[in-house]
């Protein structure tokens, strides 16, 4: 049974399934991941799983096979071309039109951030780069809020 939780939010507890770029941000992904995202998520009781991708279109290949049922969110800790390609999992599933409502986070950990500080700047944040970037899309992602974007914007 889904835990009840208010409309517009994550529920709590809240399970993410986070997808990284090992090679992402000079090889650093993973590390800003370790030091700077998962104290967050463990205060804020969010359960995870981390799947490291291993070339290109894994991503991809990920999401369009993975049982989405377990998981509230789907956070991609890379550039601006990870997101592309969960985006594009989603779609390729035969179940997109429910699969693309899952509530995604970008978390910026590549060289093109792009769309993560434009989540920074809707959420109402001073434009700011590197980890205090990051630093303020995992705070959005504890907080559990939901936002509807249209990614063709």
């Amino acid at each position: 049974m889904e835990p009840e939780c208010p409309r517009g939010l994550l529920p709590r507890p809240c399970r993410v399934l986070v997808l990284l770029n090992p090679q992402g941000g000079k090889g650093k992904a993973l590390q800003l991941f370790q030091s700077r995202v998962q104290p967050f998520l463990e205060e804020a009781e969010i359960t995870f799983k981390l799947i490291l991708t291993e070339r290109k279109n894994h991503a991809r290949e990920l999401v369009c096979a993975e049982e989405l049922g377990h998981w509230d969110a789907l956070a991609v800790m890379s550039g601006d071309g990870l997101m592309h390609e969960v985006v594009n999992g989603l779609m390729e599933r035969p179940d997109w039109e429910t699969a693309i409502q899952k509530p995604l986070c970008s978390l910026p950990g590549g060289s093109g951030n792009a769309l993560a500080a434009s989540v920074n700047h809707y959420a109402g944040y001073e434009q700011v780069t590197n980890e205090d970037l990051l630093i303020n899309c995992t705070l959005l992602l504890c907080r559990r809020r939901l936002s509807p974007m249209n990614l063709l914007s």
